[in-house]
């Protein structure tokens, strides 16, 4: 996350199978936040698997806008 810091970035984003649900718990517990998923969008196994967007904001937008 220091890497993103440096840059600037205001937010980090990932993608994570819907059926990696130990992943999923531990990026909540570091911050990140669901924000949509994709419905059966792999087909892993012979099964449809989802597509689970999530990301963590590093900086308010407000508070950026603020040191440029």
């Amino acid at each position: 996350m220091n890497e993103a810091i440096n840059r600037r970035a205001r937010r980090i984003t990932l993608r994570v199978l819907g059926t990696n649900t130990r992943a999923q718990a531990i990026y909540l517990a570091h911050g990140f936040r669901i924000e949509g998923r994709l419905v059966g969008q792999f087909l892993l196994d012979d099964r449809y698997v989802d597509d689970v967007l999530m990301a963590l904001e590093i900086c308010p937008s407000d508070e950026q806008s603020d040191q440029d």
